[in-house]
């Protein structure tokens, strides 16, 4: 409480802080500069907020972010013009409250208590880390007096290039500036649909992504971009999948991604374990041999020499062909293994009755409805 009394009564002064050699004079802080056998030039000075103080006999002086020692010198050149040998102390009597203040694509974003030796990358690390590829992002340090200046992280985080990982100061602001970005919205089979950004220069992948990627049902092979009412037809499957980068078709601002539903299905029925429809794989080469595995396999009266693919041909007729599957499953190199498309069906008969007309009864009920006349 007396105490208390007595700093109000003489209206307590910031004690004269701990300055270690390596500590810089920042705005606010108070020097305490004593010119020997010369008063006019000895006294306290402010440090104003663009780093600068009133010295007299030279004028104003430049002196943020300078050592107690750098001032010292500096002080000492400029006098030499007025005074012979001029001998100066130079010390800090107050400091200003230590702050820094972090903008930007960092994880906190907050006014920070400088600690002396912080650089860029000790200032990265109490706001919690960046929140974007350090390759998208650039420190831009403002400091009083001082030209604003710029340093691609890349440069410290991906080349560890010392020399870009420069002291900050405190009253500096820095400004952890990302590339532009741009809105595009992403809809269908994703897993957080709606508009989401991404930088400029960015593609479709990058879109998918950023909307929590594909849903297990996606087709992404068959998805779609629309730009200005034109719908343009997308291979997600080979831009991400794939990661083929000819095929990351770049986006625009206002640009709309659709990711359809895997609808596309074949058919296998006949002497097979779970016959019935089978979603055609996304972006895969889909097999006979694959179509009939997944199936269940063949059963044991299956007959395996004789197995049909019916599709519609461009005309409306039905194309049938027959497989030997038995040797297609021993590798038999005369046997390849014929790639299926959506809408095929895969009919394996039963040993003993292979005929075209049970062929055509079990194909005509999937595409007719009706019997087909071979």
């Amino acid at each position: 409480m007396l105490m208390t009394l007595w700093c109000v009564a003489s209206v307590c002064a910031q004690p004269a802080p701990s300055t270690t050699p390596e500590y810089r004079v920042a705005p606010e802080d108070v020097l305490a500069i004593i010119t020997r056998d010369v008063p006019e030039a000895s006294g306290e000075f402010l440090v104003r907020s663009d780093g600068k103080i009133d010295f007299p006999l030279v004028g104003e002086v430049a002196v943020g972010g300078l050592t107690l020692e750098e001032i010292r010198v500096r002080l000492t050149d400029l006098l030499k013009k007025e005074l012979r040998n001029p001998q100066l102390t130079v010390n800090v009597k107050s400091t200003s409250a230590r702050r820094i203040y972090v903008l930007g694509a960092v994880t906190r974003p907050a006014v920070y208590d400088y600690k002396d030796g912080w650089r860029i990358t000790e200032l990265v690390a109490a706001a919690g880390g960046l929140n974007v590829p350090p390759e998208r992002v650039r420190a831009l340090v403002f400091r009083s007096g001082n030209p604003t200046r710029v340093i691609p992280l890349k440069d410290i985080f991906v080349e560890a290039k010392d020399d870009a990982n420069v002291p900050v100061l405190p009253g500096d602001v820095v400004n952890f500036q990302t590339d532009v970005t741009m809105r595009v919205t992403v809809v269908g089979e994703v897993a957080r649909p709606g508009t989401v950004p991404i930088f400029v220069g960015q593609g479709i992948a990058e879109a998918l992504a950023a909307a929590g990627g594909a849903s297990s049902s996606a087709n992404l092979s068959k998805a779609r971009l629309t730009r200005g009412g034109q719908e343009v037809p997308i291979n997600l499957y080979e831009a991400t999948v794939l990661s083929r980068v000819d095929r990351n078709t770049t986006v625009q601002e206002g640009d709309t991604l659709f990711v359809p539903r895997l609808v596309e299905r074949i058919s296998v029925v006949g002497m097979v374990a779970r016959p019935g429809s089978l979603l055609v794989p996304d972006g895969r080469v889909y097999t006979l041999s694959q179509a009939v595995s997944e199936a269940g396999g063949m059963i044991r009266t299956a007959k395996s020499d004789s197995v049909n693919v019916a599709r519609l041909g461009p005309d409306g007729k039905v194309i049938t062909e027959f497989h030997n599957l038995r040797e297609i499953m021993r590798g038999n190199p005369k046997h390849p293994d014929p790639r299926l498309k959506e809408g095929d069906i895969v009919f394996v008969p039963q040993s003993g009755r292979a005929s075209l007309s049970d062929i055509g009864s079990a194909v005509s009920i999937l595409f007719f409805g009706s019997r087909i006349i071979p």
